[in-house]
């Protein structure tokens, strides 16, 4: 990657309820990119500051211990190390004097044609930086920061007139193609995709790119238009068509990465108060689509809870870790996995309580048909 005179952009945004201080030095192509991305949630002037996040394109932090060799752990906080076939990332969690701080470091190319072509959805690596920097710190941190207030639900969520839709389950069971429905078809709202921020009854927007698979265009003409807008040139065109049948090149599937407001049209809410909340089940002891409302919340905030541990896994293997070097190096751990395991259980059973629960529950077979059934289903109990 090719080194410039570093730049440095401080940023005031409200993220997830929280007033947040970003400062990004660096001028490749990622950071730039990483930069433009945060801006979409709107600059504010704000006295009191909940978390300074600090994104470089060189390291920033120093490791007293590294108990795996992933594994960075510091005086005041920890991390970890995730490399990526392109290059590697670093993310920090530090308190100093009540101040929590967010080290995010990205090294690694920018530009690789081949990556690109061969790549899930047809990215350079350095415009995959925003969802690379959501996932694995951004919402890291405010799990590491704030338990007590807030909390994610693995799943997508919509809103109309206040009232949020959140939709939920493990992955592939079709939570995106009920929201782009909803967005596309009923005049509903976009507030989150992949990870669902919720603060007491209320769901905020998470405006890390929605990521849009192959398998939910399937029989959608108006998707499938939206989609090949931006597919236009020949090769994007071959990964998507061609590349998921073809093992040499990869194989598997394909998605696209897209700007909510620019492919929503502007139609994105900042949040919501929680009304419905759909679990989605897929299940071999169903042959139709059936609409269960006697549901049981703290069951659904279990099952929650198993999803996004397995979701957040980095995560939560290097809070394990970080409880592990705590005791070599005779310190108190910053956080435990036990304690954010019992506040998240806490929050679903509230949340849960407070809206109306659906569990959907579809056949192994479904097909976007029969997505489109349960949406009438639903449709008439909300």
């Amino acid at each position: 990657m090719t080194r410039t005179r570093l730049e440095k952009n401080r940023l005031h945004l409200n993220i997830f309820s929280k007033n947040v201080e970003v400062t990004v030095s660096g001028k490749c192509l990622a950071i730039k990119k990483l930069l433009e991305e945060l801006k979409l949630y709107g600059q504010l002037n704000a006295d009191v500051i909940d978390m300074y996040i600090n994104i470089a394109q060189d390291k920033i932090t120093d490791s007293i211990a590294s108990n795996p060799s992933t594994h960075i752990e510091t005086q005041k906080g920890f991390g970890y190390i995730i490399q990526h076939p392109y290059g590697k990332s670093e993310t920090v969690f530090e308190l100093e004097e009540n101040n929590k701080k967010l080290f995010f470091n990205y090294n690694g190319k920018d530009k690789w044609y081949l990556y690109k072509f061969l790549s899930i959805q047809y990215c350079h690596p350095y415009e995959e930086i925003g969802t690379k920097f959501h996932e694995d710190a951004l919402v890291p941190a405010f799990v590491v920061f704030f338990p007590e207030e807030i909390s994610f639900l693995h799943g997508s969520c919509v809103c109309k007139d206040d009232e949020a839709i959140i939709i939920t389950g493990t992955g592939g069971v079709g939570k995106t193609t009920l929201e782009l429905h909803l967005i596309l078809n009923c005049n509903y709202y976009f507030l989150a995709d992949d990870m669902v921020p919720i603060c007491g009854n209320n769901v905020y927007q998470n405006l890390s790119f929605p990521k849009i698979y192959k398998y939910n265009v399937y029989g959608w003409k108006e998707l499938k238009k939206k989609i090949a807008e931006l597919n236009r040139s020949p090769l994007a065109k071959l990964n998507w068509y061609i590349k998921p049948y073809i093992p040499i090149l990869g194989g598997g599937q394909v998605r696209r990465r897209v700007n909510p407001l620019n492919f929503f049209s502007g139609k994105v809410a900042k949040k919501a108060n929680s009304k419905y909340v759909i679990f989605i089940n897929r299940t071999k002891k169903v042959k139709d689509i059936t609409l269960d409302q006697n549901v049981d919340p703290t069951l659904l905030a279990k099952a929650s809870l198993y999803i996004i541990k397995n979701e957040m896994r980095t995560l939560f293997e290097h809070i394990k870790y970080h409880e592990l070097n705590c005791l070599f190096l005779d310190k108190d751990p910053l956080i435990t996995t036990e304690y954010i395991k019992q506040k998240f259980l806490n929050h679903y059973i509230k949340i849960f309580r407070k809206s109306e629960l659906f569990l959907l529950h579809i056949p192994v077979k479904s097909t976007l048909a029969d997505l489109m059934s349960a949406i009438k289903i639903i449709k008439k109990r909300i």
